[in-house]
């Protein structure tokens, strides 16, 4: 846990990881407090031990803004979990261990999840939403909060993949921000206009970057609308 404190307030923020695999070793163990090891006989003692650690150590939401995220290594939905040979959700099995976080945790604290529906993990025989990110602000704060949550892009490094979360004051229209105008969105040249400067864009950012991400794809698709709008009279 890293703890911030500034003249705005306080920030917890919580990265965890919650052990799973076949057999329970000392290694798995060197989280676990030491007067409760003889307890952690299993990977699910061993997750329930971790959410209790973590409910004790989360403060009151009006002493701090915390912050939790991780590989939860179990999955919080019925549809979180899908079987590949069949299609089928097998989720269902882990409704005890989200109960359990709910008592300790998320209730206890008000921790809401930023929810996002990707799944972010994925093996041979399953793909499942592991890894997510909650939070304890106040629910009047979202009268006047943005909120943004997404799952990036799969990568070669590991079986999961990151999510990113956000949470900021809504910024204010400006001349780049302004949506582009319907007359010009409607204009017959308009696409043509677009793919052109996309085409162009790209190249520039394969020239520089030696490759181009499906996402960065999509925000030199908007600049070049932009770009494109601002051409017209």
């Amino acid at each position: 846990m890293l703890s911030l404190q500034g003249p705005k307030g306080a920030l917890d923020i919580i990265v965890s990881y919650f052990h799973t695999g076949g057999e329970v070793t000392d290694y798995d163990l060197v989280g676990v407090h030491p007067n409760f090891r003889t307890q952690c006989v299993s990977f699910l003692c061993i997750r329930e031990h971790m959410r209790h650690r973590i409910g004790d150590t989360i403060k009151p939401q009006h002493l701090s803004l915390t912050i939790l995220g991780g590989d939860f290594n179990y999955v919080a939905r019925d549809d979180d979990r899908r079987t590949l040979a069949t299609m089928e959700s097998s989720g269902r099995r882990d409704r005890g261990e989200e109960k359990h976080f709910q008592r300790h945790i998320g209730l206890r604290h008000g921790m809401a999840e930023l929810t996002q529906d990707e799944m972010t993990h994925r093996c041979a025989s399953a793909h499942s939403r592991l890894d997510r990110i909650y939070l304890n602000q106040h629910v009047i704060e979202q009268i006047d909060r943005e909120i943004q949550v997404v799952a990036l892009e799969w990568n070669d490094l590991s079986h999961h993949r990151a999510v990113l979360a956000a949470r900021r004051i809504p910024e204010k229209f400006n001349n780049v921000n302004k949506p582009v105008p319907t007359q010009v969105f409607n204009h017959s040249d308009f696409p043509r206009r677009c793919q052109l400067a996309w085409h162009e864009k790209v190249r520039q950012c394969v020239a520089e970057h030696g490759t181009v991400t499906e996402i960065r794809k999509l925000a030199i698709l908007k600049e070049a609308m932009r770009d494109t709008s601002a051409g017209f009279k």
